[in-house]
């Protein structure tokens, strides 16, 4: 017996047992049979909205199992290609470009937020050199410390 028909249940009880408004009793435990009514309606409405959103998080959760099967599938595809890749993200312009004439500046390029405003900020290796840059929209100083950098730090990679 679930919670409405329990209300439904006492509620006949009452009725059954001649309890009538007309008495303090009478009066309180008719108030008490409709507060417990009320409750059981809130509980059942609440019952079958969580079982449609149980249904909703199960539809959501094959979804994801699906997209991720085909998320790695895909990465899987594009692994025969890492190589092409790696080579075109080293050479900015490639070999063959006119910005340079062929001799490509491979300055690394960092990028930061402003702690101030949040704005995102692109370092290059000269503003990290210099150990600060100011954020050309709050005005912010923003200061760096490193070792050794430049080409001593460059002569160690190779």
């Amino acid at each position: 017996m679930n919670s409405l028909e329990k209300a439904a249940y006492l509620r006949g009880l009452a009725e059954g047992q001649g309890i009538s408004a007309d008495t303090k009793d009478g009066r309180l435990t008719l108030a008490i049979i409709d507060a417990i009514d009320s409750l059981a309606q809130e509980l059942s409405a609440l019952h079958e909205e969580t079982h449609e959103l149980a249904e909703g998080v199960s539809g959501l959760d094959e979804a994801y199992d699906e997209l991720s099967e085909i998320l790695y599938d895909l990465a899987e595809d594009s692994d025969v290609d890492d190589d092409d890749d790696d080579k075109d993200e080293d050479d900015e312009c490639g070999d063959d470009c006119d910005c340079c004439d062929g001799d490509c500046d491979d300055s690394l390029e960092y990028e930061t937020d402003c702690p101030k405003c949040g704005e995102n900020l692109t370092l290059t290796e000269d503003d990290l050199a210099a150990g600060f840059i100011v954020c050309p929209k709050c005005g912010e100083k923003l200061e760096f410390e490193f070792g050794e950098f430049g080409d001593e730090a460059e002569d160690e990679e190779d």
